[in-house]
């Protein structure tokens, strides 16, 4: 009797088992994408890159979370679809009221070194009301590139 099917057979699991292996981690891998450092708030944008337009995400965060009526401390991060931080020249948040009065820019300074998330810029916003909130987010990249992404940020 040859022991040639059993072996055969052996290879063939073994083969499918690190196939399934590699389709779950590559699966794994690809939900990732797009959620760098588990953000409050997250956009696709289009910059210039080495290689033509490229996409990265704008990465928010507010303290507290969620927002509440009073001062939030908003934090921002341009990051590859891989989360590798992107450093940015400035960033200004615009809040827009829930009635659409705009209030005045605020500029995002940069977090002191060794604080999260790295590359980030933070900025202090009064949310004078509850309700539906716009937060436009104008970041330049340099090279005279600004880009702007709309937060809905609900405010209790």
């Amino acid at each position: 009797m040859s022991n040639r099917p059993a072996s055969g057979r052996g290879r063939v699991t073994l083969m499918i088992v690190a196939a399934a292996v590699l389709v779950f981690a590559v699966g794994v891998a690809w939900m990732s994408l797009g959620h760098a450092n588990d953000p409050a708030y997250q956009q696709r944008v289009t910059l210039p890159g080495m290689a033509g337009q490229q996409e990265y995400l704008i990465n928010l965060w507010t303290d507290p979370h969620p927002v509440e009526q009073g001062r939030t401390r908003v934090t921002v991060q341009l990051t590859s679809t891989i989360g590798t931080p992107v450093p940015m020249n400035d960033v200004r948040f615009t809040p827009v009221r829930p009635d659409g009065t705009s209030l005045q820019a605020v500029p995002a300074s940069p977090l002191p070194d060794g604080n999260e998330p790295e590359a980030g810029l933070t900025a202090v916003i009064e949310f004078d009301q509850p309700g539906s909130w716009t937060l436009i987010t104008t970041l330049n990249a340099g090279g005279g590139i600004e880009r702007q992404a709309r937060f809905t940020i609900p405010v209790g």
